[in-house]
């Protein structure tokens, strides 16, 4: 499972949070995922 998939398939309270990440341009998700590989 990839982070992208995690985040997509998070229901209930990460609902909101899973469809922002689904909205952002592709860009903005590669920079997002990137920050969290970093942690």
């Amino acid at each position: 499972m990839t982070l992208e998939s995690a985040i997509a398939q998070h229901g209930g309270q990460g609902t909101t949070a899973a469809t922002a990440f689904l909205n952002l341009s592709r860009h903005q998700r590669e920079e997002l995922l990137r920050f969290l590989k970093s942690l």
